[in-house]
């Protein structure tokens, strides 16, 4: 005899974990308010993704069926906690990146290439004198454009009195 039932309800979806003392073992959401089951219980199905970071892709869902409570475990890497790169890491180790490359560089150029012990064997120093250029104008430009406020506001405040 085949049948069809409910096995639970779209509005009763609840998140949770699958372990309160192992949150990183994954989650689990719960349907529940299916068709009656036993005369008083009704039917639910409850999804545990499992963390598995060795899984390529989603996964593949196994179903452990039950009379009145369905059950379907996932193993999946999307259910393993996310811990994104910090931005002082990131910053930390681009700057330590960007001496090493100049460090490098001037060793390379000061021993292989025999250039002499100056700023000029700094691999693309015309580039960072540029860039050390520009930098000097804008900050020039803002402290005149600073000073020039408090120039305005001082004599607004002078001719206030």
């Amino acid at each position: 005899e085949s049948a069809c039932y409910y096995m639970g309800n779209v509005n009763t979806g609840v998140w949770g974990l699958l372990d309160e003392n192992a949150p990183e073992s994954g989650l689990k959401l719960t349907y529940s308010a299916g068709t009656q089951c036993d005369g008083r219980t009704g039917r639910s199905m409850e999804y545990h993704f499992i963390c598995d970071p060795s899984i390529e892709g989603p996964g593949e869902p196994v179903t452990v069926a039950g009379e009145c409570r369905f059950m379907i475990i996932w193993q999946t890497k999307m259910a393993c906690p996310y811990y994104p790169a910090s931005t002082f890491g990131m910053t930390w180790w681009g700057l330590i990146g960007i001496g090493v490359y100049l460090i490098g560089g001037f060793v390379y150029n000061v021993r292989l290439k025999g250039m002499p012990i100056a700023p000029s064997s700094l691999p693309h120093s015309e580039s960072l004198r540029a860039v050390g250029l520009l930098l000097m104008e804008l900050l020039g430009a803002l402290f005149e454009r600073v000073r020039g406020m408090f120039e305005r506001v001082r004599g607004t405040t002078g001719t206030a009195s």
